[in-house]
């Protein structure tokens, strides 16, 4: 016991100013929790306050309050005030987060299951790349180019600081010059749990949008997306309440973050990774010339939606059925009757 109890002080090298967090994992009655009480006890005095939260998987998943107490606890024990209360496991977050950032403090949370119940209680040191608010010294441009990367996205700059926390600065250069080129895979993997989530139909608008549709107004997206037979309007609200779109308040375009397009995109090619041929939606010209691709001689009886925006002919072929078209579009187009010798409809 001696021996493991001065392998965790040393981990923790009490010595020093910055964030620290170890972790003590092991099969269960494995002597975790004795020795990290052992380890507290005999450290805790450096500290201007702590705390000692037992059982934490156990509290937590107990009620809807559960995770609020706990964090209650914390505060309480670290600050010495047990006045203090909590409205909301959101606002005890903040509260931790506020009061304790600047403070000399050691937490043990014993029994965690989850990364929630952690990030819950003590924060996640990872979601600054550097254990603190502010970046080291020389590394401002660096700092620039990856919050420039993560465009606002607040789960992409948790992604990117927990990769980047603890390296070096040729490490960080060689990350950047990598994210200019090949997506973050663990961004992409974690954004898509928010499409798994939905229902049939609102993936496949999530995925004309993603693919498509992107940058159109609202109202002719919800035309084509009607013309497919989607109830457009249920399903754009949808994504918009899961962040998944944005509707602008100045021109009511549909728009969608850079990363969740991509994640959007990577989904469709995923469907035939080597078959691009039978891939869904297209979305680049350049997609045109790839191997088996056809192009239909006549246009489908089944299409429904057909926006002949620039169109260079004078008519429609002579086998044009539009028996189940349900919008035209015709803007700046250059026919003179919509068929030639076909039957009118």
């Amino acid at each position: 016991m001696e021996t493991r109890i001065k392998d965790v002080v040393s981990s923790l090298g009490t010595g020093f100013d910055d964030l620290r967090m170890i972790r003590i994992n092991g099969m269960g009655g494995g002597g975790k929790t004795t020795l990290a009480r052992v380890v507290f006890d005999q450290i805790s005095f450096q500290f201007k306050g702590k705390s000692f939260v037992e059982n934490v998987r156990e509290v937590s998943n107990a009620s809807l309050f559960g995770l609020k107490s706990l964090q209650k606890q914390v505060l309480r024990d670290v600050l010495n005030d047990k006045g203090i209360r909590v409205s909301s496991v959101y606002d005890g977050k903040h509260m931790i987060k506020r009061m304790v950032h600047d403070k000399r403090v050691l937490v043990v949370l014993d029994d965690v299951d989850n990364v929630d119940q952690l990030e819950e209680l003590v924060g996640d040191p990872n979601w600054y790349a550097f254990g603190r608010d502010i970046p080291i010294q020389g590394y401002d441009n660096l700092t620039r180019e990856v919050v420039r990367y993560a465009s606002g996205l607040l789960l992409t700059l948790r992604v990117l600081s927990s990769f980047l926390c603890g390296r070096n600065e040729l490490e960080w250069i060689d990350a950047v010059k990598r994210l200019q080129m090949i997506p973050l895979t663990e961004t992409l993997k974690k954004l898509e749990l928010s499409y798994i989530g939905l229902e049939e139909d609102y993936k496949e608008i999530f995925l004309d949008v993603a693919c498509i549709l992107k940058g159109r107004t609202k109202e002719v997206t919800i035309k084509v997306l009607e013309s497919c037979g989607f109830h457009a309007r249920n399903g754009l609200r949808v994504l918009e309440q899961k962040s998944l779109i944005t509707i602008s308040n100045y021109n009511l375009c549909v728009g969608m973050h850079d990363h969740i397009e991509e994640m959007g995109r990577n989904i469709v090619r995923r469907m035939y990774s080597d078959k691009p041929y039978k891939h869904s939606r297209l979305w680049i010209s350049d997609e045109s010339k790839i191997y088996w691709l056809t192009i239909c001689p006549e246009i489908p009886k089944a299409l429904r939606y057909l926006d002949l925006k620039h169109y260079p002919f004078s008519s429609l072929p002579k086998t044009f059925q539009a028996d189940n078209l349900i919008t035209l579009e015709m803007v700046d187009c250059k026919i003179l009757q919509l068929w030639e010798g076909g039957e009118r409809k």
